[in-house]
């Protein structure tokens, strides 16, 4: 009984000290009614060619992005959604597989891309981070931006409006 008591009290001061949301733990409405009937799968599309992404939206998917993926099938990617403009920073740690790196703004207008960019697997990984305020990023597989010939300027569509999720996250435990 009392390690019952010591596990529930350990929960509550996680969720006080901020450090564990329910946001973050606890899937969003959409997402329960999605899992209760079937929905379309999430897609970004530049022309004909489309990928069915998987969405990070909340600062624990974003945090862990493609990480430790092996492969990645060339018609997939996934897509990082802000609530807001603001400055984002990319890197590539314990992602072993390349990826290309592409910076949207609110109109889904291509603002800057990194094309290739190699796995990190040790301590210093660079960053990538354009010199532009963007609201979403899409990672797909190396020498999918050469492929489909995607230039700046150019407007991605999406199959479904991303909703923006509410959250502070807090970086390195600040």
């Amino acid at each position: 009984m009392k390690s019952y008591r010591a596990i529930v009290i350990l929960f509550v001061m996680f969720f006080m000290a901020g450090v564990v949301r329910a946001e973050d733990i606890s899937p969003a409405p959409e997402a329960q009614a999605e899992s209760a009937g079937k929905t379309e799968p999430k897609q970004v599309c530049f022309n004909s060619q489309c990928y069915q992404v998987e969405i990070a939206d909340t600062c624990i998917t974003r945090a862990k992005g493609l990480q430790y993926r092996e492969t990645l099938p060339e018609d997939r990617g996934m897509l990082f959604v802000f609530q807001s403009i603001g400055p984002r920073g990319f890197w590539m740690k314990d992602t072993p597989i390349p990826l290309d790196i592409i910076w949207l703004d609110d109109d889904k207008r291509v603002l800057a891309i990194e094309q290739n960019a190699p796995p990190c697997i040790r301590n210093p990984c660079p960053i990538y981070k354009p010199e532009v305020p963007t609201r979403f990023v899409l990672e797909v597989n190396a020498g999918q931006v050469e492929k489909l010939s995607l230039q700046l300027g150019d407007r991605l569509t999406f199959n479904w409006e991303p909703k923006p999720i509410f959250t502070r996250c807090q970086v390195g435990g600040r």
